[in-house]
């Protein structure tokens, strides 16, 4: 593949990765606040319990979008076990970019004092990077198929 296709290529699908994050981000961010408003009313129900479920359901949307708009072509001949183990590791794998947003997060805040939504965005936008390498390179690689 000549360098230039290929990275129009990975531009193409780091914007359709961006723009299918969308649908995932809204998922979460409503679930969390329907639980944490209508649901729990404890601090653990609103704190711990409302955000892993958001999460997580955000994590299935994101990886039925990705699977369909943006590694379609990585997908194709994928069976059920082999599906099943991709959205396992892309679990894994949105949970370490979460740990690492915690991280980035604390940084800049201890580091320079800045708004906890500044170091937020900017914590966003460094895990999008690593999420869509990890992504790429990871979970929606292509596999080598075991000759029988």
């Amino acid at each position: 593949m000549k360098a230039g296709r290929a990275i129009g290529l990975t531009l193409k699908r780091f914007l359709g990765f961006t723009v299918c994050n969308i649908p995932g981000t809204l998922v979460e961010l409503l679930l969390v606040w329907f639980f944490s408003n209508h649901v729990f009313h404890h601090y653990f129900g609103r704190y711990v319990v409302a955000p892993f479920i958001g999460f997580e359901c955000a994590v299935v949307l994101n990886f039925v979008l990705y699977s369909h708009f943006v590694w379609r072509g990585r997908m194709k001949g994928v069976g059920l076990k082999g599906r099943v183990l991709r959205l396992l590791g892309y679990n894994a794998s949105a949970m370490g970019v979460y740990l690492l947003r915690m991280v980035v997060i604390q940084a800049i805040g201890l580091l320079w004092h800045w708004q906890p939504v500044v170091c937020d965005l900017i914590s966003l936008l460094f895990s999008g990077i690593v999420n869509y390498l990890a992504l790429d390179g990871l979970v929606f690689r292509r596999w080598k198929r075991k000759k029988k």
